[in-house]
């Protein structure tokens, strides 16, 4: 849970990388941006965000909205990094089609520190680097791989 405005930050940082492929992450990151313009957090802000968190934490762990490809199907690893963290999602294409995706797994780092403040490459290549370390095992014998 996080307790200070800059973790919130990071947080939404994180989670936003991805929240493309995710339509109710927006939704559920709503009372957590509304925190991001304040000073500091008080007890009280922070025991207001217990549901919430909860909420999005189990949404992010739950796996029925996840697509399981079938061995050597083609594979599509979108990375996409800004000064809060770095964001990865593994998208399948069920259909053969460049248009027609599904997820198969997302991952993401909230940087910490100096970490997001380094140049955009740095931060672009440090993503791509975890996202190939996360999603080995997908990745690992996949003829039909394209990174962007």
């Amino acid at each position: 849970m996080p307790t200070t405005v800059k973790a919130i930050q990071r947080l939404t940082g994180g989670v936003n990388s991805i929240a493309g492929y995710l339509p109710w992450a927006s939704i559920l990151l709503a009372p957590f941006h509304a925190l991001t313009s304040k000073t500091c957090l008080s007890k009280a802000d922070i025991d207001d965000l217990l549901p919430y968190w909860d909420s999005l934490t189990t949404a992010l762990c739950d796996v029925k909205n996840l697509y399981e490809p079938r061995p050597g199907e083609p594979l599509t690893l979108r990375v996409n990094a800004a000064e809060a963290g770095v964001g990865a999602v593994l998208l399948a294409h069920p259909s053969g089609s460049e248009d027609d995706v599904a997820v198969v797994a997302y991952w993401f780092k909230a940087f910490a520190g100096a970490q997001g403040r380094r140049h955009p490459g740095f931060r672009e290549a440090w993503g791509l680097l975890g996202a190939t370390r996360h999603f080995y095992s997908y990745l690992d014998g996949a003829v039909n791989l394209r990174i962007e």
